[in-house]
């Protein structure tokens, strides 16, 4: 307002003088929203972010009070950008039905007298992949309509009070909200519900490493924090930098996880970060998160693919991988039957119970909302237990206590969760989900197996899609590789998809049982290289014009998988 106050009085155009600020906001607002089946408009939660009010409450009045607020400043926003084709943007989504970002109340209307143009051109925008580099997120979507898959992800560094420890972590959404960020701002900042639960990393789709003798401070203020495993505090006089200078000086404390690659293809889109430094260096020496969004085809269906690497500098520190969900999941077998309850290494028989904390030998976890369904599989650690918690009285808990708000709770968000964690205590620890949004229609996900290279050096997915089979690689150790052989088996009527990262700069011939079907294929800048071929059998990636290396397929592990495991200890 007070922008267009100058311009009006002046003629003076501030948004003109303040380089991509005014662009990027609209961007941003735009691509951390998401539609939902009956609720309307969804927004990415970062930091104190209520789900009933705010930006983005799940009523039936889409954006909540404020949305009013959102429409008046994007219209102004579009009036006054210099860059028509954003305007347009603008103008097509705030009158998009499916967002429902209209003026809440008949006095509210003189918002559209002031700054509607119905005139104006407007014009869906076709961006899929948005990358706020200031605040460490990124925003990836199939489309804009109702039943796209979006997903949002966060890892940059900390700026402000209202922030939470929730570095490296993602959220979901395809016709409901599928994998949430748990905990709400139904309580002042300091209650013991945000304090203990809501803003801590046990509410994040992210890692818990248990040091039981670490203390947290500074999370939010000089307080006393709970022991959830999780990210640590700023640990110095304030919470927050007030200014380039303060940040700078305490750069070691606010420096909490950087992105450190991003890519986005017609086929896939990923993002790469670094949240080490968000944990106390004296449990934690590397957190390496790969998510990957591996596309749709006309009609197929899509995937999320997390990839971790983590070292704890103790092994006996527990490692928890979490899923939150709006409701109870079920967790299967690789077989589609019951997981059989089983130990833990973190939640010992004092802490089980009989529906609210109860550990499994699960590879499967399915949950719902409203008519959407996601499912994930674990497919490392290759020894895994799953834990489900929440339901009435666990709702929150976290270290022994449920932070439940009480009388003071407007929606309780994110009910449940799952933890993955490793069968086996030790320091290095891979971790590997692929991820299937679907709807409720979906009885179970595509096949997907493990597979390895043949130098183990190497680690991957295959989704068996009915129509375009997936594989996607990783690196074990973080190291570029510049060559990989690997075993996947599908119909020869097919043509997969093939993505394998960690891949060094240049260019590669791509070799099936020993013959060339590919030539000088190149990396991508992020060390990527994507290739489709017809029917499964052995494949090779190798630098171009060079001798084909070794092509002899790994041993299989496990003879009821369709593609090769190698036994080697993860």
């Amino acid at each position: 307002q007070y922008v267009t106050l100058i311009k009006s009085a002046t003629g003076d155009n501030l948004m003109s003088l303040t380089g991509a600020y005014f662009n990027d906001l609209p961007r941003y607002l735009m691509n951390a929203t998401f539609p939902v089946e009956t609720y309307k408009s969804r927004f990415f939660s970062s930091g104190d972010y209520s789900e009933n009010s705010y930006y983005g409450g799940r009523s039936p009045y889409g954006l909540g009070g404020s949305r009013q607020t959102v429409r008046e400043f994007l219209l102004m926003l579009a009036e006054n950008l210099s860059d028509s084709g954003l305007a347009s943007n603008i103008r097509y989504f705030v009158d998009d039905p499916q967002y429902d970002i209209s003026a809440g109340y008949q006095s509210d209307y003189m918002i559209d007298v002031l700054w509607h143009n119905p005139s104006a051109g407007k014009q869906a925008s076709n961006s899929l992949f948005y990358f706020a580099k200031g605040a460490g997120e990124v925003f990836m979507r199939a489309g804009w309509n109702l039943g796209d898959t979006w997903i949002g992800y966060k890892a940059g560094d900390h700026f402000s009070y209202h922030q939470h420890a929730d570095q490296n972590s993602f959220q979901i959404s395809k016709y409901g909200q599928l994998a949430v960020k748990s905990g709400n701002y139904y309580c002042a900042p300091r209650d013991l519900c945000m304090l203990q639960y809501g803003i801590r990393t046990v509410a994040a789709n992210s890692l818990l490493v248990y040091d039981p003798n670490e203390t947290f401070t500074r999370i939010r203020a000089n307080d006393t924090y709970t022991n959830d495993g999780g990210q640590r505090g700023s640990n110095i006089a304030t919470p927050e930098p007030f200014d380039l200078a303060a940040w700078t000086s305490n750069q070691n404390y606010y420096d909490t996880a950087d992105i450190t690659k991003t890519e986005n293809t017609d086929n896939y889109s990923m993002v790469v970060s670094d949240a080490k430094n968000a944990y106390s260096s004296s449990k934690l020496s590397k957190f390496d998160r790969y998510l990957s969004y591996l596309r749709p085809d006309s009609g197929g269906s899509d995937f999320v693919v997390v990839f971790d690497r983590v070292n704890s500098t103790d092994a006996n520190f527990k490692k928890r991988w979490l899923l939150h969900t709006l409701n109870t999941p079920t967790i299967t077998k690789n077989d589609g039957n019951a997981a059989n309850n089983t130990t833990s290494l973190y939640w010992d028989a004092t802490k089980q119970t009989v529906n609210n904390i109860v550990s499994t030998d699960g590879d499967i976890v399915r949950a719902d909302d409203l008519s959407g369904r996601i499912f994930s599989k674990t497919l490392l650690p290759i020894s895994h237990t799953i834990t489900k918690v929440g339901g009435t009285g666990y709702e929150h808990y976290s270290n022994g206590v449920n932070y439940y708000p009480g009388s003071n709770s407007k929606v309780l968000w994110g009910e449940w969760r799952v933890e993955v964690e490793p069968a086996t205590a030790q320091t290095e620890d891979l971790f590997l989900h692929v991820i299937y949004p679907a709807t409720t229609g979906a009885a179970s996900m595509p096949n997907t197996s493990l597979i390895t290279s043949s130098d183990s050096l190497m680690y991957g997915a295959f989704i068996e899609e009915p129509t375009k089979p997936r594989v996607i690689m990783f690196s074990k150790d973080g190291s570029l590789r510049s060559s990989v052989t690997y075993t996947v088996a599908y119909s020869a009527s097919l043509a997969g998809k093939h993505l394998i990262a960690d891949m060094a700069s240049g260019n590669y011939d791509i070799f099936k049982n020993g013959t060339k079907i590919l030539s000088s294929i190149a990396a991508s800048a992020g060390g990527n290289v994507y290739f489709e071929a017809v029917g499964g059998s052995v494949f090779n990636v190798s630098p171009a014009s060079q001798v084909q290396q070794d092509t002899t397929p790994p041993s299989i592990s496990n003879p009821s998988a369709s593609v090769t495991a190698s036994s080697a200890t993860i």
